[in-house]
């Protein structure tokens, strides 16, 4: 659990996911963001009034979500991986909406932007955590990824909440989440008020079983012979044509032992 000194305090992490348990999809990178076909795990946050402060956006289930994990964030931590992702491609104002602490082994001075400041923390996953939480008051702090970091977080039982949101994609390949999770590290147990199972439904469609091939023979193939010639009982001997000039003689190889000279 995480540590608490007067407030109570809750680390939660809060993440879209696939399917097939990948957070981004494979070669993700500055120049790529969230990797190939990962942008397809937000698309469903594109749409609401609440991202980004769209007047014509959607109301419902998906923005109330959103409000309601604005309202509760009160710091952020993330790895330095997702940093560097993001540096290229949030801009400014930065879609992290409260003080940011990036774990790093390089150490950086902070770096503000309109509406929060980052911070890089060389110390580890323990001191990022403490900083967050002074700096969050009395609201909680957003482990935001990548996966690395979360589990990181999980493997050191700091963790109270785990909010994924399962988008119905399959990315087949990328960075997934619980690769080499610490195995029996912790029972997770359902919020009751969740309405994750019935705000997230895809249809899982089974693949239609193919026509089994029929079996190889293992039997050599024979090749089909051309029809036999007749042939008399006489036998021509071959006979030079007049004139012909005899075909010339082989070269001689130079593996070839040549006789001995007589002299």
């Amino acid at each position: 659990m995480a540590p608490t000194t007067g407030h109570d305090w809750k680390v939660f992490v809060n993440l879209a996911i696939s399917l097939d348990g990948h957070l981004a999809g494979p070669n993700a990178g500055p120049a790529n963001p969230i990797g190939d076909h990962g942008l397809g795990l937000h698309n469903w946050m594109a749409g609401q009034a609440a991202f980004n402060g769209r007047p014509d956006g959607e109301t419902g289930r998906d923005n109330d979500l959103i409000l309601e994990v604005e309202r509760r964030t009160g710091a952020f931590v993330l790895g330095r991986r997702m940093f560097d992702e993001g540096e290229a491609n949030w801009g400014d104002p930065s879609p992290l909406d409260g003080p940011v602490f990036v774990l790093t082994n390089t150490p950086r001075e902070s770096w503000r932007r309109s509406n929060m400041t980052f911070h890089f923390v060389t110390d580890g996953i323990h001191a990022a955590l403490k900083q967050a939480q002074d700096a969050a008051g009395e609201r909680d702090v957003q482990i935001s990824g990548g996966a690395d970091t979360v589990r990181q977080y999980l493997d050191a039982g700091l963790v109270d909440e785990l909010q994924l949101h399962f988008v119905p994609v399959l990315l087949g390949a990328g960075n997934r989440l619980f690769d080499g999770i610490r195995p029996g590290l912790r029972e997770l147990t359902p919020d009751q008020g969740a309405r994750l199972t019935e705000r997230y439904r895809a249809r899982l469609l089974r693949p239609i079983p193919l026509a089994r091939p029929p079996a190889e023979s293992t039997r050599p193939v024979r090749r089909a012979r051309a029809p036999a010639r007749r042939r008399s009982g006489r036998v021509r001997p071959r006979t030079r044509r007049a004139g012909a000039t005899p075909p010339p003689a082989p070269p001689a190889s130079p593996w070839t032992r040549r006789p001995r000279s007589s002299a």
